[in-house]
């Protein structure tokens, strides 16, 4: 093992070992259970199933049956297999949930039995066992750190990093775990797979195994979810890994969304899994209570996944029993949220997808009161407004009728808090009387809101703005205002006419008018949005330099956001827009020029469905141009694009319509690091005012000034000059040496100590984020120039150093460093003269003489460090025992230097030494009298030296090996387990012939086939 591996080890791995222990039935060490042990628990390396304890299990939970229905309920499992591996994963997933269903003869007539693989019901009657160190081999041999085993299936793997190793972090576990890495090598274990858990112990994170990183979430201590730990794998483990919530989450709690195309494996957050439980057993207490109907309300912070929780609570419920497959209608107060919803019911599945059937939508008052006739088992989808009676029942002053008696309706309500439940709440009462009610809202019960708990009942669950934050489910918003000539002082922001006008006598109502009609004029003035215009695409631009993405244009009116379209469209370098308002192209004319005017230039983006749906699919791809969507009241709510990083704001806003606005920019999305408010109305002027109808406690955190922003980013560039004794910003008319000698001084200093690396490279990171949020600000020019600096010292080393802590997370990146000025990164690492050139043969001649001359110590050990890496890289490619001997070799004698056992003399020297053995490498095959691929595989037969006579054997076991796999490989081998399994048999023939010993033939297979995939693969 690398010293790397053992940190990983002592520090996390068994200490992990040590807490299963604790949870779990038992826990084993995989080299005491492997093929040929004593306590075998496999037959090969190449199974993945316990069987033995699988079929016991089958047998204890599924009494009675003949041994023929467990047989077979064994194979089912084993050789499951769809086209895709998410396919495999989600008819597994099924499979589990629902047993597997057997066909079989008895006594000449065929029998059905459905046997049961998990006890959900009650966990402790299942067998749990963690293994530690899973050897595996399929396509390629690799060991898993952890993989939790229930009734022999592997549900859950942990990988593991070393918390004590600066350059490697929990996204390596993530990537290693990835479609590119394991799921490729071994794809076989990740058909049964629930979620994995990546940790180094300090973070512990889980998620499906096609979720990407940033959708891998964290499972806190609730009692103190803000308290720094040292230990967040214990938490998880002993919090989400227990036996009664690891088995509670796989079967209420995982759900496949299919489009058709892709399908998307999805796992509840912590918030979303405590508050579905808690509001399932208020729904079961009230069911039984007589003469109340109210479950409560449900306030998560929009952009944490709502509407998804809806779907959770949904699915739970149905699978009690006493509420009889209950019927669902979902709620909304709008048309387009409507649709939105039910789209995200019929894609959704547990893991089955309801069949269209069970899904409906109301299209009219009278056909919601057929659809509710129907005994049980749908989700009714509608608007509020139907819920209403008729023209004809009210020219007849006919009351809303009863439509059922049932008990067992539940009525979600969708943003439960506004005006509409309040007034048709009497509507429902009559229609549904034993009807249950509870409310979803993503914004905060207004102070003075008394009728929303009457209709729906108290708050059962919250999560509020920093909680999202802090977890990772939202991104914080920032606000700033960009004052315009006409910037409006918006004292009404969002208040209704009529609210506002309550109370008065009929010549100020009229007064209120005339200045609403002011205000109209004042918005959609062509010279104002035109200075707008000109304003909102220059910050844009300038934000899309740094931090890719798109923005969303929200305005007063549909003629001003018209007009915006129609002037940016016309502005040069401008980003491609495109408007999206209500309203269809009348054939009636308009009765006033003005308003015919109006209309003629509204009616040019009025847009069909198909229109629509094709430009919101543009605007959600990253790589379409489309990047400006400009709307007046649609998809200011419910419309989720996590991609978009600035809303621009010239609309008047206030409380919940406030908060659903902003909330499009707080999707989570690569390393966003937040979203952006540019208010052009008056909102960020007082945002007391703009939240006052709610708790300050409430909207804590929904919109810091950008100016909070911009101190975080002041106080990251002070740290980051701290760094250095060197005076890096001492930079004006330097030349090009001097330039140079400068950035060697500094870069000396960062690479002496891992700690210090790592914190140099996590403040840049910081810095540029901020940076990311603030810019184009005027405050983001005091430091621009250094964090560019900054910026080209860390391409530095991760260029001219082997293990530069990188941010791994920016390899999938949606912000961009700054263009370098003076010397580029790439002619510094050109100035240090180690690029490696394999036609030369001496490296110590050639390059460490050169090295050992320069007075930066630390410098020094990093490049020569790097070059010998870079040549192990390039010369053994095709050698994998002797790329990972020399490899292991170099990373600890960097690891003595950095522990300070070792000067840099002392390591230079050892580095030297390894250096030398390179460079000697070249005469090998003279020496041996064999070509490059033969000695590949001499290298890793050598191994096994201890088992075989002479080195000639060795030499002619080479030969053999090249001469057979040549003869035998054909085109895509790799991907074709059949002609593998062949190979294999054919390697295991010519050790043989050469008295390798039966049970190491089995341990050198996989090495032989590894190198074998490496040079003809």
């Amino acid at each position: 093992m690398t010293p790397s591996e053992l940190n990983e080890e002592k520090l996390v791995e068994i200490p992990a070992e040590h807490t299963f222990s604790e949870l779990y039935d038992d826990v084993k060490y995989d080299p005491d259970i492997r093929p040929g042990r004593e306590a075998q628990e496999r037959d090969s390396l190449q199974e993945v199933l316990l069987k033995k304890r699988l079929r016991q299990k089958l047998v204890e939970l599924n009494p009675g049956n003949p041994d023929i229905v467990y047989d077979i309920a064994v194979q089912k499992i084993e050789i499951i297999s769809e086209p895709t591996l998410i396919e495999t994963n989600r008819k597994f997933h099924q499979m589990l949930l629902s047993g597997i269903k057997v066909t079989y003869q008895d006594q000449g007539k065929t029998k059905y039995s459905v046997i049961k693989i998990v006890d959900f019901e009650n966990p402790q009657k299942n067998d749990f066992i963690a293994v530690r160190q899973f050897l595996l081999v399929q396509h390629e041999e690799r060991r898993l750190d952890h993989v939790i085993f229930v009734n022999g299936i592997p549900l859950v793997i942990l990988e593991y990093k070393s918390m004590a190793d600066t350059n490697i972090t929990i996204v390596d576990a993530f990537h290693q775990l990835g479609k590119t890495k394991y799921q490729r090598d071994i794809p076989i274990i990740f058909r049964y797979n629930a979620f994995l858990v990546i940790s180094d112990r300090l973070n512990a994170k889980y998620g499906t195994i096609n979720a990407p990183f940033e959708r891998f979430s964290d499972w806190n201590d609730l009692s103190q979810p803000d308290k720094k730990v040292a230990n967040r794998l214990e938490i998880l483990q002993k919090l989400l890994l227990n036996k009664s919530t690891m088995l509670d989450v796989i079967k209420n709690f995982i759900e496949y969304e299919s489009d058709g195309k892709n399908i998307i494996k999805k796992i509840c957050q912590q918030h979303q899994y405590h508050a579905v439980n808690s509001i399932v057993k208020r729904t079961s207490d009230v069911f039984s209570q007589k003469g109340e109907n109210r479950i409560g309300v449900v306030w998560h912070t929009t952009g944490s996944g709502k509407s998804l929780t809806m779907i959770y609570y949904a699915n739970a419920l149905s699978q009690i029993e006493k509420f009889e497959n209950p019927t669902f209608i979902i709620i909304t107060d709008r048309r387009d949220l409507d649709e939105q919803l039910n789209h995200f019911f019929r894609i959704a599945g547990f893991p089955y997808p309801k069949p269209e059937t069970a899904i409906l939508e109301a299209d009219s008052i009278l056909d919601l009161r057929e659809k509710l006739q129907i005994p049980a088992g749908k989700v009714i989808f509608t608007t509020i407004q139907k819920f209403q009676t008729t023209e004809e029942e009210r020219e007849g002053k006919v009351k809303y009728p009863k439509i059922s008696d049932r008990r067992n309706i539940i009525i979600i309500a969708d943003e439960a808090h506004r005006s509409q439940y309040k007034k048709m709440a009497q509507n429902l009462q009559t229609a549904l009387p034993n009807a249950l009610r509870i409310g979803f809202t993503g914004t905060p019960i207004e102070l003075e809101d008394r009728s929303t708990t009457q209709v729906f009942g108290d708050i059962i669950s919250s999560y509020k703005i920093p909680e999202a934050v802090r977890d990772g489910a939202t991104v914080q918003i920032s606000c700033e205002t960009h004052p315009v000539t006409l910037l409006l002082l918006n004292k009404f922001i969002g208040k209704d006419f009529e609210e506002l006008t309550q109370g008065i006598d009929e010549e100020n109502v009229t007064t209120l008018a005339r200045r609403g009609t002011e205000f109209t004029k004042l918005v959609e003035d062509p010279d104002r949005i035109k200075t707008i215009a000109t304003d909102i695409v220059e910050h844009f631009n300038k934000k899309q330099k740094v931090f890719k993405g798109k923005a969303m244009l929200a305005t007063s009116t549909k003629l001003a956001a018209a007009r915006y379209a129609d002037y940016i469209s016309s502005m040069k370098d401008a980003p491609e827009c495109t408007c999206i308002v209500s309203g269809a192209t009348s054939q009636k004319p308009e009765s006033t020029p003005e308003k015919r005017t109006r209309e003629s230039i509204i009616q040019n983006h009025y847009k069909d469905k198909l229109t629509i749906e094709n430009l919101l699919a543009r605007f959600k791809d990253e790589n379409d141009p489309l990047s400006l969507l400009i709307v007046c009241d649609m998809y200011l709510t419910g419309f989720d694009a996590p991609l978009i990083h600035t809303m621009y704001v010239d609309k008047p806003l206030r409380d919940h319509n406030l908060i659903q606005a902003i909330s499009r920019v707080n999707r989570v999305w690569k390393n966003k690091p937040g979203g952006t408010i540019i208010d052009y109305i008056g909102i960020a002027d007082d945002l007391d005012r703009a939240f006052s109808a709610y708790s300050q406690d409430d909207v804590k955190g929904a919109m810091i000034p950008t100016s909070e922003i911009i101190e975080i980013m002041k106080k990251k560039h002070l740290e980051l000059l701290n760094f250095f004794e060197t005076d890096v910003t001492n930079r004006k008319g330097l030349d090009e040496s001097q330039e140079i000698q400068l950035i060697y001084d500094a870069i000396d200093e960062i690479v002496a100590d891992d700690v210090v690396k790592r914190e140099f490279v996590k403040n840049i990171t910081d810095l540029t984020k901020a940076y990311a949020v603030c810019t184009p600000h005027p405050a983001c020019l005091d430091v621009e120039d250094d964090m560019a600096f900054f910026q080209k010292l860390r391409r530095i080393l991760l260029k001219a150093t082997s293990n530069a802590p990188v941010d791994l997370t920016e390899m999938e990146s949606a912000i961009s460093d700054l263009v370098e000025k003076g010397i580029g990164a790439d002619q510094v690492v050109k100035e240090f003269k180690i690029s490696f050139d394999p036609k030369k043969q001496d490296i110590s001649k050639e390059y460490l003489d050169d090295i050992k001359k320069r007075k930066h110590k630390n410098l020094k050990v990093e490049l020569a460090h790097k070059l010998l890496d870079d040549a192990i890289q390039a010369k053994f490619k095709r050698n994998i025992v002797k790329r990972k001997s020399f490899q292991d070799r170099i990373e600890e004698a960097l690891s003595k230097y950095h522990g300070r056992f070792w000067t840099d003399g002392d390591t230079v020297e050892k580095l030297e030494e390894v250096g030398k053995e390179i460079t000697n490498e070249s005469t090998r095959e003279q020496e041996l009298g064999l070509n490059d691929e033969e000695i590949a595989f001499y290298d890793v037969v050598s191994l096994g030296k201890d088992y075989i006579k002479s080195d000639a054997v060795i030499k002619q076991i080479s030969v053999d090996l090249t001469k057979y796999l040549k003869g035998n490989i054909r085109i895509d081998w790799v991907n074709q387990e059949n002609l593998k399994a062949d190979i294999r048999v054919g390697v295991r023939k010519i050790l043989s012939r050469a008295d390798f010993p039966i049970d190491k033939i089995e341990e050198i297979v996989p090495k032989i086939m590894d190198q074998a995939e490496t040079n003809y693969g």
